[in-house]
């Protein structure tokens, strides 16, 4: 397991640099800020839950599916899936993952309580690798118990969960990351997974498109419900209409609680 947490450092760390750099070279917003004081504001939450997970819980989502496995808990933990190639369950799980996270997100717009979080990330006006970073604690906690709840209902397997949440993270800083991709290259690539000017419509400050493309990571399920939309507007304004974006890391933090 040691080699794969390996993994996941260095490919968040290679992928990072490689979107700094497209971020330089081609970007599809052009003149906007690289502020320290942005890359705080937009970063800090994430670091700060990140933080209080690592001190204050016992069982990391890998440990928690590896207990799983060894009390046979969870769908693919029964002996019925013992004949089920390891490739062919990483995929049923990866698409259980990655359609769950598609409906909390379709719901961390509609119930209004979960929104009242959810919306400091929608505030950001620029769009760049930083806002992919940009979610309140709170969702973030609220993203944790589902996938305990994904791990423990279907048996995720310990391995596989530590790939699903790099897949993930690299997926959130790609697709808010300011880049233009190539036409043709983009149409291809959306065909399967999500891509930044897909997800820059989710971004709009048109309630009819911000209410489209949730996908976090496969762009089937969009498709598939209905929420999909393809053509980017060139006159997009990002954010929330007649909402001003928080000036500092603290104001974001409070914000879901002000009326």
């Amino acid at each position: 397991m040691s080699d794969v947490i390996q993994l996941r450092f260095y490919s968040f760390v290679l992928v990072l640099i490689l979107l700094i750099i497209g971020e330089f070279l081609y970007p599809y917003y052009k003149n906007q800020p690289k502020t320290l004081k942005r890359w705080v504001i937009n970063t800090g939450p994430s670091l700060l839950f990140a933080l209080f997970y690592k001190i204050f819980t016992p069982l990391s989502l890998s440990a928690f599916a590896y207990v799983c496995l060894q009390r046979n808990w969870g769908l693919f933990n029964m002996p019925y899936f013992d004949n089920y190639s390891n490739l062919t369950l990483f995929f049923y799980q990866l698409y259980i993952f990655d359609l769950s996270i598609y409906w909390q997100h379709r719901l961390f717009h509609k119930i209004n309580f979960f929104w009242r979080f959810h919306k400091i990330h929608h505030l950001d006006k620029k769009m760049d690798l930083t806002t992919g970073l940009r979610f309140h604690p709170v969702e973030l906690f609220f993203s944790l118990l589902l996938k305990f709840f994904l791990i423990l209902t279907f048996g995720i397997d310990y391995v596989n969960i530590i790939v699903f949440e790099s897949v993930l993270t690299l997926a959130s800083l790609f697709e808010h990351a300011n880049i233009k991709l190539p036409k043709i290259f983009e149409k291809v690539l959306r065909f399967f997974i999500v891509t930044p000017q897909m997800h820059y419509i989710h971004h709009s400050q048109e309630p009819s498109q911000m209410k489209s493309n949730y996908g976090f990571f496969l762009s089937i399920w969009d498709k598939l419900f209905g929420s999909y939309k393809n053509d980017l507007p060139e006159n997009l304004k990002l954010g929330i209409k007649n909402k001003d974006d928080v000036k500092g890391l603290w104001a974001l933090l409070v914000l879901p609680w002000e009326k």
